[in-house]
């Protein structure tokens, strides 16, 4: 099992001095929080569902995005909105992320073993920040290694974001991990536009068109038209490039048609399937 503890013990120390420029109230209710998530992490309070990746062509199931929960003790079941943020800022994402990729990856090992019919990979969200941490990779690579999922199994899905076409560190990391087999999405494809211009360059091989666009499918005339053009324009963008587009919070059937009108190869949203327990996939 990977030692979250050590991995958390080791980012302590460098984000010890990210604090200070907080008054004493703000970062006490900071440093309760983040030893709640700490202790949260160590008690097992976080947990994963999973929301099944469709293939329009024949609605099969062909993957699933890991979702993060938090069961807490008072709160009850919070959101990654809820607290992701304060992770990031106080060094507990890097920690947090390597439950996420262990977990999802001894998961969809078991579905694979179990039955052809289950998710064949993975889907894990992470932040630019994260993967350029030096130990990322390696984690990354310890994790396949101790689990024996392959590693085309597992897709690390990034937020379009100006870092990964600009940083040179991310831009390299990336390409690490394409090596290493494993594959590499950007999460809200067409919300910033900063990755259009480098997408040729980036070892990218899916998009999650940005729920935005898939809302606008069934507005006015108006608004749907220009959407869909616009929607239209990204999907044979990425189909010149040889990558696969994806669908965010595909909610009605409507929409659904006309994604696959449009040669839209997947999708995911409440239409097919909310996120759902491990135990689903198990039965």
């Amino acid at each position: 099992m990977i030692d979250y503890y050590e991995i958390l013990k080791a980012h302590m120390e460098t984000d010890r001095d990210r604090w200070a420029g907080f008054d004493r109230g703000q970062q006490n209710t900071h440093d309760g929080l983040s030893t709640s998530m700490r202790a949260a992490l160590d008690r097992g309070e976080f947990f994963l569902v999973y929301q099944p990746i469709i293939r329009l062509a024949d609605n099969c199931i062909i993957g699933a995005e890991a979702l993060l929960r938090w069961q807490h003790p008072t709160l009850g079941t919070l959101l990654p909105g809820q607290f992701i943020d304060r992770a990031e800022a106080n060094g507990l994402i890097v920690p947090l992320t390597a439950f996420v990729i262990e977990q999802a990856c001894r998961h969809v090992h078991r579905w694979r073993d179990d039955s052809t019919d289950l998710p064949p990979f993975v889907s894990v969200n992470v932040s630019a920040s994260t993967i350029c941490d030096p130990g990322f990779l390696p984690l990354v690579e310890s994790v396949l290694a101790e689990t024996g999922l392959p590693a085309h199994a597992l897709q690390l899905e990034l937020a379009e974001d100006a870092r990964l076409t600009r940083d040179e560190k991310s831009v390299t990391r990336l390409q690490e991990l394409s090596a290493l087999g494993v594959g590499i999405a950007i999460d809200d494809f067409g919300i910033g536009f900063s990755s259009l211009a480098y997408l040729p360059s980036l070892p990218v091989d899916v998009v999650k068109l940005a729920g935005k666009f898939i809302e606008s499918l069934d507005g006015n005339i108006q608004a749907r038209l220009a959407n869909e053009q616009i929607t239209r324009a990204m999907i044979d963008l990425a189909d010149k490039l040889g990558i696969t587009v994806t669908a965010k919070l595909v909610e009605t059937p409507s929409q659904a048609a006309r994604l696959r009108a449009f040669g839209c190869e997947a999708a995911q949203g409440w239409h097919f399937a909310r996120a759902l327990p491990v135990s689903f996939f198990k039965e």
